[in-house]
């Protein structure tokens, strides 16, 4: 994307084109106190994921994984659970 200033003609919808390089992006648009407009390419996380960004969610995440890979899967209780499902389903 090339940097540097252009001008553009606001449609009577309200809508500007902001080019190719924007396609598809989601922006952050900003009215400023000096009546100008400044567009700030941004990543929206949902709500439901931005732990992993906050209190060492990414490293619990990891220590987590660690864990899993380096302990052997229990099935036991899966097949406790199972039976026990089965035998409600038949009744």
């Amino acid at each position: 994307m090339k940097s540097g200033n252009s001008i553009k003609k606001v449609a009577k919808n309200g809508q500007i084109c902001l080019g190719k390089d924007f396609a598809g992006q989601t922006v952050q648009v900003t009215k400023n106190p000096d009546h100008s407009i400044t567009i700030i390419p941004v990543v929206v996380i949902p709500s439901n994921e931005q732990w992993l960004l906050k209190d060492n969610g990414i490293q619990r995440l990891n220590k987590s994984i660690e864990w899993a890979e380096s302990h052997k899967r229990n099935t036991k209780n899966t097949q406790v659970i199972l039976n026990q499902l089965e035998h409600k389903i038949t009744k």
